[in-house]
């Protein structure tokens, strides 16, 4: 998520208050401050972007000319860990001018563990104010926090189920992955069994399910593939001689990354692998590829 800039925090600090900023003269309803912390972690409008409440302006966005200290400080950072909002929502703390008047700039988080409460009551923005989240919104924040918790490879992504081939899954995946007396007894539809494979949520696919069975899996997920270098030299930074993006569902991709490492490397009886931390790994040749993938910040070297 990217950090908002000082040019970021003046063009907010200068604009009305909206879903993502709040404007407060002082900290004297040290309530109404944490209500708007708990709407912003809860991002109901899912944004995805921090919520900035700026504090020594008045409503008008005229400068409070507010007197802020250390204890001033200390107070609001304390707001994260009281216990009244829980989850404890992430903030920042800090003061800074903007056209002649210092403010104290707090920025809170979307947090992925929603919903977030304070003292048991769910706020969401609405505009530029702070509201009791609906039971609607509710189950909106609940599905979204147990969403947000899942591995990568079972959230939905927001695609049509034709998006997948079926028809493969029908007649490879499924004889492939049950037994042929269990698929002969199942009385399930054809979408219930894609639910109970965990390739559905709901009516969308998962990203695992698009990774194996999507028609054009890097449509949807472009940074899906792997690349094959090959290197004149030993360093990464050498110059490359040849270059291939193997794209296509997972299960093609390794199928071919295997055979282009048998055909581009010689004379070792296995590979070492360089990961983003440095650490070096010896894998044998017929697992090198599949543990390069897991481990999705790997290269082989």
């Amino acid at each position: 998520m990217r950090a908002y800039s000082d040019l970021d925090l003046l063009s907010l600090f200068r604009s009305r208050e909206s879903e993502v900023v709040k404007r407060k003269r002082s900290i004297a309803d040290r309530s109404a401050i944490r209500r708007t912390i708990c709407a912003f972690a809860n991002d109901l409008a899912n944004r995805g972007k921090p919520g900035v409440i700026f504090i020594g302006l008045n409503d008008d966005g005229s400068c409070a000319d507010l007197r802020i200290d250390d204890e001033l400080l200390r107070i609001l950072a304390h707001m994260r860990t009281d216990a009244n909002i829980l989850p404890f929502p992430s903030i920042s703390v800090e003061t800074k001018v903007f056209d002649g008047c210092e403010v104290v700039v707090l920025i809170v988080q979307p947090s992925a563990s929603v919903p977030v409460s304070y003292q048991g009551r769910i706020w969401v923005k609405v505009g530029p104010t702070c509201q009791l989240a609906t039971p609607e919104e509710e189950r909106r924040l609940a599905e979204k926090g147990r969403i947000s918790a899942m591995a990568f490879d079972q959230r939905p992504i927001d695609v049509a189920v034709e998006e997948l081939d079926l028809d493969h899954i029908k007649q490879t995946y499924l004889p492939a992955a049950i037994c042929d007396e269990i698929l002969a007894q199942n009385q399930r539809s054809f979408d219930q069994q894609l639910h109970s494979l965990r390739l559905l949520v709901g009516n969308s696919p998962t990203r695992g399910a698009l990774l194996a069975f999507g028609r054009d899996p890097q449509h949807r997920l472009p940074g899906a593939y792997v690349q094959f270098l090959r290197i004149a030299g030993t360093e990464l930074g050498d110059p490359i001689t040849t270059q291939i993006a193997l794209k296509g569902r997972l299960r093609d991709i390794l199928h071919r990354i295997d055979d282009i490492l048998k055909a581009n490397i010689f004379g070792q009886n296995g590979y070492r692998v360089w990961r983003d931390r440095g650490q070096e790994t010896g894998l044998s040749s017929g697992g090198a590829a599949t543990d390069c993938v897991e481990c999705r910040h790997a290269s082989l070297l």
